[in-house]
Parts: structure tokens; C-alpha cells; sequence
């Protein structure tokens, strides 16, 4: 296996290397100080996984490092799998990293037993990141809610009191408590304004 790392911390890319190097067979171990001298490399060395930092020092940052990557076709061509390690556990840097097709979004915080268990993944196809996808989210509300869940969903996010919602289904107000929970362990999400994301989504309202 051949793996790359970007980092420009030289402390991350050792600590990586003595972490990967017990948890795989790796054949070669490659570490970049920044997307440039990475890109400037011209052996043609056929890579499993590229782990690049995301906040890399301009003018080259991650994201766009990212996007050259595919643009140049470098991925797939020559890089099977991409993942980003990074300090930024940041929802919205994790949903333009996804964009961009990488395959998993690694915290810097997490433990080694944890980055092993998400490159897993990253090795075996798959997608691995901290949070689900917004589209995974509205699929799992469209296979797993009950008609019934759907119809007490819509009223909520709708901004429906418990009592309304109880005269027009004729059901306890307890028992519209009941679907509320199980609705919010089923979408994983409990906050008002993320029901609504997935309720337009769901094209329930």
C-alpha cells in the first residue's frame, strides 16, 4: 500500500506514519510539506490514500488543492482515495470537503483508534465522515418514518401545538411525545430548524 500525507506540521505527518505503519503493510510512506511540492513530485507512483491537511498556507489552501486534484485527473488516475485530516471540525468546511468527493473528513482531536476505524472505510470505498450527508438524512426520513410520523412531523415542523396535533389525529397529546422522540432518533436531528431542511427535502412542505 502507498500512502501520501500533506501536512506542514512535521510532527503530524511522523505521528501519522507510526500510526499507519502498525495498523497496515505499507510499501511506501510519502510526507509533503505543502500541495506544491506535492504536485511538483514527478514520480509516477500509483497512491491508495493522500491524507492532506485542510488549512494549508495560501495560495494553494485545501480546498482548491482539492479541486485541482480532479481537475488535473490525478484522482483517480494515480490517487485511489483522498481524506482529510484536520483541526477544523467544522460543519461547513466538512460539507465543501464532501463536495469535492474526498473520501472522509478526519478530526485531528480524534483518537488513533478512531482515524484507523474511519480510514477503514476510506480504503474500502466508502465514505467516512463525522456527520451523515444531507441527502442520506432526507433518504433515511423517507424509508424510516411511519405514515403516521410523517404526518406529526409535518405538523411540528409546520409549528403545530402538541394539543392541535392531538385533535386531528385523535391521539394523546402523550402519544404525540412519543412520535416526536422516536422521529428525532430516527433522523438523528432534534433541533426545530434542522426538521425543516429535511422536511423540504422530504417535499412535505
Amino acid at each position: 500500500m502507498n500512502i501520501a500525507v500533506i501536512d506542514p506540521q512535521e510532527v503530524t505527518s511522523e505521528g501519522l506514519r507510526q500510526l499507519l505503519k502498525a495498523s497496515y503493510f505499507i510499501d511506501d510512506f510519502l510526507t509533503y510539506r505543502g500541495p506544491a511540492q506535492f504536485l511538483a513530485d514527478r514520480r509516477d507512483l500509483q497512491l491508495d490514500l493522500l491524507i492532506t491537511e485542510l488549512c494549508l498556507p495560501t495560495p494553494l489552501d485545501g480546498l482548491t488543492f482539492l479541486d485541482q486534484l480532479h481537475d488535473s485527473q490525478l484522482v483517480p488516475n494515480r490517487i485511489r482515495h483522498t481524506a482529510v485530516l484536520t483541526y477544523c471540525d467544522d460543519l461547513l468546511f466538512e460539507r465543501q470537503v464532501r463536495q469535492r468527493d474526498a473520501s472522509g473528513f478526519l478530526c485531528k482531536q480524534m483518537t488513533k483508534e478512531e482515524i484507523v476505524e474511519r480510514l477503514d472505510l476510506v480504503l474500502a470505498g466508502k465514505q467516512s465522515y463525522p456527520h451523515p450527508s444531507e441527502s442520506s438524512i432526507t433518504d433515511r426520513g423517507t424509508q424510516v418514518l411511519s405514515r403516521k410520523e410523517k404526518e406529526v412531523f409535518t405538523m411540528l415542523v409546520r409549528g403545530y401545538a402538541y394539543k392541535d396535533i392531538s385533535s386531528v389525529y385523535r391521539m394523546s397529546v402523550h402519544t404525540v411525545e412519543t412520535h416526536r422522540q422516536n422521529i428525532s432518533r430516527k433522523l438523528g436531528k432534534s433541533a426545530r430548524h434542522e426538521w425543516f431542511d429535511i422536511a423540504k427535502q422530504m417535499e412535505l412542505i
